[in-house]
């Protein structure tokens, strides 16, 4: 799988967000959930980068971690949304293609096969993210870059 060393500068998001387990699979259900309760609101954020969303992971433990659906903005937070400041980082991206469905599988191969090969160690306190953009299709020709922190 073709990976590349990108570096991104700090950036804010606001969205919203739920604690979800890789156990028992919870997170295919919550994920997406939580989308269907941020898209209906996404227009509450009126400076934000047009056409771009992110899907923002922060592993608590092993299993359990954070998912936050959210936009690239400096507007105030509405309620019932968060705020979020990724910091300055390097980055391991690869390009899941295909439904989005099948993303996690994608995720694997990022963490299992392409991060060791990188060169590069994760930075466990990190924040991993999906990077939702014109290329974005709720079907097989979707395209969605994934980042993971590295040092």
């Amino acid at each position: 799988m073709e990976h590349k060393i990108v570096h991104k500068p700090r950036f804010r998001v606001v969205g919203m967000e739920v604690v979800t387990s890789m156990t028992d699979e919870k997170n295919k259900k919550d994920c997406p959930d939580i989308w269907t309760k941020f898209m209906p609101r996404i227009n509450e954020l009126t400076n934000k980068n047009p056409g771009v969303c992110y899907g923002l992971c922060i592993m608590l433990n092993e299993t359990d971690f954070r998912y936050i659906a959210a936009v690239e903005t400096d507007d105030e937070i509405p309620e019932g949304m968060i705020e979020l400041e990724i910091p300055d980082s390097d980055y391991v991206m690869i390009t899941h293609k295909g439904h989005v469905s099948k993303m996690c599988s994608t995720w694997d191969a990022l963490y299992k096969e392409v991060l060791p090969k990188s060169g590069r160690e994760e930075i466990k306190e990190g924040i991993s993210f999906e990077y939702y953009d014109h290329r974005y299709k709720d079907d097989e020709t979707n395209e969605t870059d994934l980042y993971i922190p590295v040092k």
